[in-house]
């Protein structure tokens, strides 16, 4: 038999269970709780290589993992796979939306701004910045979140997120202090939660630092790339990632053992790299290829 009691101070399901507990014709008495299908792998052919993502111990590139050695990523879609609430800034070489695993669904826009009537609406100093900005070619043509379970390419940690491109890397992979203190500075006015920042370098730039600093003073939070060189941070400092606050999740061997030039042990990327964060990429395929942190010039 299933009894449905009104939530209360009278009749809460804890008083109720009570009640029916005490009664001798009763066997016993439960709630009835909802439930839900846990999340599943998505279809995506490449999602097995991210093995940051999901590690069953299987073999990428020759390389048997540790099952286990991830960010339990299927357990965090249970409780959410991102929010069109949330807006990432993508602090790099540009997002190609028009990828077949990215889609303009994804894309962030300021509403402030009126398409192409070549005026700054908002007044925030960019004209027709309605998807964000190009800070190399200083135009508004800057077009994490792979789509999931669509049967293309790999699967993004958050596919539910909005994603707000903000170019300073040419294709080379090569941009300035400045343009990356402009980034910053326009990711955390436009009203971005998460600023995710791609190059790094040894050269300590205090501009950059005020700029990570007014991010984190607004609430939003600063993740840099560790490197790829093996260089302990916390010996030998890499930037941005090496200001405070700023978070660098470092890049994790498939066995479960923290890179040496880890700076936290926030487990990292794949090193099958994040789509859309890349030049334009050709394929799903080439969406999923390996790649290095992008560099200023003169760093290392």
């Amino acid at each position: 038999m299933k009894l449905k009691a009104k939530h209360g101070s009278a009749d809460d399901v804890t008083h109720a269970l009570k009640l029916l507990a005490d009664d001798p014709s009763v066997r016993y008495a439960e709630p009835n709780y909802v439930v839900a299908a846990d999340a599943l792998a998505p279809n995506d052919p490449s999602f097995g290589e991210l093995w940051g993502l999901e590690n069953s111990g299987q073999n990428v590139n020759g390389t048997t993992g540790r099952a286990d050695a991830d960010i339990d990523l299927l357990s965090a879609w249970d409780v959410t796979g991102g929010s069109s609430a949330v807006t990432v800034a993508v602090i790099a070489t540009g997002v190609v939306f028009g990828h077949p695993d990215l889609g303009s669904a994804l894309r962030w826009t300021n509403t402030g701004e009126v398409a192409a009537n070549g005026v700054d609406d908002d007044g925030n100093g960019y004209v027709d910045d309605v998807h964000g900005w190009d800070f190399v070619g200083h135009d508004a043509d800057a077009t994490i979140a792979a789509r999931a379970g669509n049967v293309v390419g790999v699967a993004g940690i958050a596919p539910g997120v909005k994603i707000m491109p903000l170019k300073f890397l040419d294709a080379s992979g090569y941009g300035s202090d400045a343009d990356a203190v402009s980034a910053v500075l326009y990711a955390v006015d436009e009203g971005a939660q998460i600023l995710s920042n791609s190059p790094g370098g040894a050269d300590h730039n205090q501009a950059l630092r005020d700029a990570i600093a007014y991010a984190d003073a607004r609430g939003a939070l600063v993740t840099a790339a560790a490197g790829n060189d093996a260089v302990n941070t916390d010996a030998t400092a890499h930037y941005p990632s090496s200001y405070d606050p700023a978070s660098s999740p470092s890049p994790r061997r498939r066995r479960a053992t923290a890179a040496p030039h880890s700076r936290t042990s926030a487990p990292g990327r794949s090193t099958s790299g994040r789509l859309g964060a890349t030049s334009s990429p050709r394929s799903p395929a080439d969406a999923t290829t390996t790649s290095q942190a992008p560099r200023w010039p003169g760093r290392t």
